[in-house]
């Protein structure tokens, strides 16, 4: 398998709560980058299970 590193960097996933963009969020978090998710059903507070490096805001 790939081996992605992608530590240091910053990635920007829209759509990043459920599906193909849930699955590519993951992916660059295990490759070590930070990653920043826009999605339009993310609730005040609302965070991920087990991503300790998944920070959440809220915008309108």
């Amino acid at each position: 398998m790939l081996q992605l590193d992608f530590s240091g960097k910053t990635a920007i996933v829209t759509g990043g709560l459920q599906g193909i963009g849930l699955a590519i969020s993951d992916t660059f978090l295990r490759a070590g980058a930070r990653v920043v998710i826009g999605d339009i059903g993310c609730a005040p507070g609302q965070q991920r299970r087990g991503s300790n490096s998944l920070e959440m805001a809220r915008t309108h």
